[in-house]
């Protein structure tokens, strides 16, 4: 689904919300997001805003000196699921998962493909979880009715 390049009302988007599944992650292309818009959709739907990179901060050990995502991608998934259980409101929207994606589609031997339909299978999330990404990187085959995208001005 296209929407507006604007957000003056509540009515110029649709409530992401209403996402069915409500278990599952959704996908919400934007390639230019912009902090006021931003902030009304976590307004607006009641949402935690979180970014990838501090929570990945989080989970990194000082003495580690390199990443290696690649080799544990089920930690990432994890974290995801842990994300949506300590949610305290009706939905999570995550930016800045393009770090790990960029990472994946350019590292050799990752398996990006698995890790998208592993990211397309995780159910029984606590709240439903938005991954806000740039156009560029909408995968093939993920659901449609699962992936909405904002126009950039």
């Amino acid at each position: 689904m296209l929407l507006p390049p604007t957000y003056p009302s509540p009515q110029s988007l649709p409530s992401l919300r209403e996402a069915r599944p409500s278990n599952q992650i959704h996908l919400l292309f934007w390639d230019q997001p912009i902090a006021s818009g931003l902030q009304f959709l976590k307004t607006y739907n009641h949402a935690e805003i979180h970014q990838y990179s501090d929570r990945l901060l989080q989970r990194v050990a000082p003495q580690d000196k390199f990443l290696h995502l690649h080799l544990h991608l089920d930690r990432e998934i994890e974290d995801l699921r842990f994300l949506c259980q300590s949610c305290t409101q009706s939905m999570i929207l995550l930016e800045g998962m393009d770090l790990l994606l960029t990472y994946l589609r350019v590292q050799q031997g990752s398996n990006i493909t698995g890790f998208w339909k592993n990211l397309e299978l995780l159910t029984r999330l606590a709240v439903p979880l938005w991954l806000l990404l740039p156009f560029t990187l909408r995968p093939a085959k993920w659901p449609k009715e699962r992936s909405l995208q904002i126009q950039s001005q």
